[in-house]
């Protein structure tokens, strides 16, 4: 795992990031930043955790007749910071080109 995107990194950095992965990645971090993490396929978390963008945790289920132990998705504290302040970017930059477009 990449330990740089664990620090404190910038919006740049972040977007460069981004921009490497696939679509089927991109998607999948943008859900898991959102807490929508069931359902990402594994060599797709896989590849995100290879580029430092997501950590992993184990989480137990309470189920008849026994405990299911799932595996849950997050962004890492720094990584999401980021990710709202590139998000408040683009929005930014969006009204802007509504204001130049009117």
């Amino acid at each position: 795992m990449k330990k740089a995107l664990t620090a404190v990194l910038g919006t740049q950095e972040l977007a460069d990031t981004l921009k490497q992965l696939t679509k089927a990645q991109l998607r999948a971090f943008e859900l898991i930043a959102i807490n929508l993490d069931f359902g990402v396929h594994p060599k797709t978390a896989a590849a995100l955790l290879k580029h430092g963008l997501i950590e992993t945790c184990k989480e137990t289920l309470p189920s008849w007749p026994t405990p299911v132990t799932i595996t849950r998705y997050f962004l890492p504290v720094p990584v999401h910071l980021t990710w709202c302040l590139l998000c408040a970017e683009q929005a930014e930059a969006g009204k802007a080109k509504e204001t130049t477009d009117a």
